[in-house]
């Protein structure tokens, strides 16, 4: 604990957070030459989807119908509630 307290200023202690090129004062100077020096980030491209990442690792499309072979819509998605079956379980077993 003493180690951390070392590193807690006095009160009214002026603490310089902004320094060197991190400074108010010649930010924008600075990140003008650093954008001409340094090489433009890439651009990432878009994320693929879940059906397009199904398709590239099960080489067929989870969404077509096996049997007909056309399009299926999603309409829903079922998630039972765990916690809820838990505690009808303790209920019936209390009473």
């Amino acid at each position: 604990m003493r180690k951390l307290i070392r590193h807690i200023p006095p009160h009214y202690f002026n603490v310089i957070r902004h320094y060197g090129i991190l400074a108010s004062r010649v930010k924008t100077k600075f990140k003008q030459i650093t954008d001409r020096l340094l090489p433009a980030s890439p651009t990432m491209e878009n994320a693929e989807n879940w059906r397009e990442r199904q398709i590239k690792f099960q080489k067929e499309d989870p969404l077509l119908c096996k049997i007909c072979k056309t399009a299926m819509e999603f309409v829903s998605a079922y998630r039972p509630n765990i916690l809820g079956s838990i505690r009808e379980s303790f209920q019936t077993l209390l009473a």
